[in-house]
């Protein structure tokens, strides 16, 4: 958390309350020079309880003006995210083994990716253009309600 930049960004106007909301949001994750700012879009849209879009909209904005510069995703990719959810107690439905032995079949996925996937249950499937699309479920809940939990690469069209 960076003082230094809060306090900047709080003299300053930016056009509006969303923009001027998220901008304080993001200083109060920054180092004093204002870099190292690793937060997701979700985790800036629960903060500041403003809806997906406008998160999505507004960061694209910066972006494009320069405000933010984009220096890759850290470590939440295929799988990472569904291991932390089960270190949090998400428990998601077991999955047959030979769902993986299938993918290892079907797939040149590293070892170590199917490990992780088996370990928190995830399901997978690739159009063999190099895009894939996962799969994560909550167990049931109130009767017959579950939630579904998918990342899809932009071109997948299996």
């Amino acid at each position: 958390m960076s003082w230094r930049v809060a306090n900047a960004c709080a003299e300053r106007k930016f056009g509006s309350a969303t923009r001027k909301q998220i901008r304080m949001f993001l200083a109060d994750k920054a180092s004093d020079d204002g870099s190292g700012i690793w937060c997701s879009k979700w985790t800036i849209q629960r903060h500041t309880e403003l809806g997906e879009s406008t998160v999505k909209r507004t960061i694209r904005e910066f972006l494009k003006g320069g405000v933010l510069v984009d220096t890759g995703a850290r470590g939440c990719k295929n799988g990472v995210t569904a291991e932390a959810l089960d270190m949090l107690g998400f428990n998601a439905p077991q999955v047959s083994p030979n769902h993986f032995d299938v993918l290892a079949a079907r797939f040149d996925l590293p070892a170590d990716r199917l490990e992780r996937m088996r370990a928190v249950n995830i399901l997978c499937d690739s159009d063999g253009q190099g895009e894939e699309f996962f799969q994560l479920y909550s167990q049931p809940f109130a009767g017959q309600l579950f939630f579904e939990i998918i990342e899809s690469g932009a071109g997948y069209s299996g």
